[in-house]
């Protein structure tokens, strides 16, 4: 009998060891919550995604219609390389803001049966970081951007044309006469709002707004807003100097075109710090798109 057992245990060490030297080859996918033409484009820029030597040496080679080999050096003077290709979502629901990433991962017939036992490899790591790159909004757009249900929807506006050189010094006033108008109606103000729109090179739309807690009535001073309760919010956070925060603009009309949503009003920017008093002045703000699905 212990003959038989260690016969057994013989067979089945040899049959580990040939197992582990078999080649198999499988074809591995993951989702992506992000377009097919961010994941194309994000696939060639290595430098803002791969680790490894911060991407300098991760060579990106076309190989065929969406399909490229990544490769890049291993230790010891080798390299690595292996094959990649895009898709659109191939769930049943086919969402346009999802893609597809399928990879060539080069096992053994005994990693094969049982994966867990296997330590992630190069092809792996390299295509989470990707994966993790491409559903990081602050690394992707640049800035943390979210979408949340509509918050604050009154709204006490007044608005008023003015040269871009007069901003600053019409700020205080405007606010201040917004706020003792609100006081008035017994209304409690939440937070302070502006949204600019540029008429040419030296004129500016100004429309400065308090979110309130309550409908209340205006003259033709003053205009109170409502926004429908169907609508969403995409909202962007800024802290930086007041003339640097045009890029969150460009970042946030990329996110809103990317997850197919539409415009429903003007984008208007919630003041979490004192106004600014001049260009350079250091502000935090929430950038807020009201927004509905296409």
């Amino acid at each position: 009998m212990k003959k038989l057992i260690a016969i057994f245990f013989s067979l089945l060490i040899v049959l580990v060891l040939i197992s582990l030297v078999i080649p198999v080859k499988q074809i591995r996918s993951v989702t992506i919550a992000n377009t097919l033409a961010n994941s194309v484009a994000a696939l060639h820029r290595p430098g803002s995604w791969r680790t490894l030597d911060s991407g300098r040496n991760t060579h990106i080679n076309e190989a065929g219609f969406m399909r490229w080999t990544i490769s890049e050096p291993a230790h010891g003077g080798d390299s690595t390389e292996f094959a990649i290709s895009l898709a659109p979502d191939l769930s049943r629901q086919q969402d346009p803001q999802h893609s597809n990433i399928s990879y060539v991962h080069v096992t053994s017939l005994f990693y094969s049966l049982f994966p867990s036992l296997e330590r992630s490899g190069t092809d792996v790591h390299t295509v989470d970081e990707l994966r993790s790159y491409l559903q990081d909004n602050l690394r992707f757009y640049g800035y943390p951007i979210r979408t949340q249900k509509l918050v604050d929807s009154f709204f006490l506006t007044k608005q008023t044309d003015l040269r871009s050189s007069d901003l600053f010094k019409v700020l205080p006033g405007i606010f201040q006469s917004l706020e003792t108008y609100a006081a008035k109606e017994s209304s409690k103000v939440i937070a302070r709002n502006i949204a600019i729109t540029r008429l040419d090179h030296d004129s500016i739309t100004l429309m400065a707004g308090l979110n309130i807690d309550k409908s209340i009535y205006t003259d033709a001073a003053y205009n109170f807003r409502q926004l429908p309760s169907t609508l969403g919010l995409v909202v962007g956070r800024f802290e930086g100097r007041f003339d640097e925060r045009t890029g969150l603009y460009a970042a946030m009309e990329k996110f809103i075109s990317d997850h197919g949503l539409a415009k429903r009003g003007l984008p208007y920017e919630q003041y979490q710090s004192p106004l600014p008093g001049s260009d350079s002045s250091t502000i935090r703000i929430d950038l807020i798109y009201p927004v509905s699905h296409r």
